[in-house]
């Protein structure tokens, strides 16, 4: 039988990678939509796109490092 104490720390851990899995979405979408809107000119906006690529990649391995402790 699961206590409340363990239901509680499964709902947390699902949360936090629903939350984690939507961030990696909206920063992949950024890498996509971005330079269609601003002109790719030079550094500044190749480290933005690395950023936020670098960002959707963390966020996506936080969410498969959390659905995996459920399992």
């Amino acid at each position: 039988m699961v206590s409340n104490k363990e239901k509680d720390k499964l709902a947390f851990i699902k949360t936090a990678s629903s939350i984690s899995s939507n961030l990696a979405a909206g920063w992949f979408g950024l890498v996509f939509v971005v330079p269609n809107f601003v002109p790719f000119q030079g550094f500044r906006e190749a480290s933005l796109l690395t950023t936020d690529l670098l960002s959707g990649i963390v966020f996506l391995l936080a969410s498969y490092k959390l659905e995996k402790t459920i399992i």
